[in-house]
């Protein structure tokens, strides 16, 4: 048997989503996620802020039964601005 070189294939392979935000947002998220040292964002935490955010998005729902419509994807029709003003 030959063997394989590289890294094993990943469990649960990842999918590559395009998505656009406002640049605004964009620009409050790279200056949290920038390293000081390189001035660039670390390769794969954007990534890894998008999962985050969406596994516990998901968790919210799964555990929250009574509040899922309050949660749901017809309501998510806030706009950044409104985001912005709550904080």
């Amino acid at each position: 048997m030959a063997y394989k070189r590289g890294r094993p294939p990943l469990a649960d392979p990842p999918v590559e989503w395009k998505v656009a935000v406002p640049s605004s947002l964009a620009n409050k998220i790279t200056l949290i996620l920038a390293d000081p040292m390189s001035g660039g964002v670390k390769y794969g935490s954007r990534s890894k802020l998008i999962e985050l955010l969406l596994r516990n998005w998901l968790k919210d729902l799964i555990t929250s039964p009574d509040v899922v419509g309050e949660k749901s994807i017809d309501n998510l029709g806030m706009r950044v601005d409104d985001v912005d003003r709550a904080e």
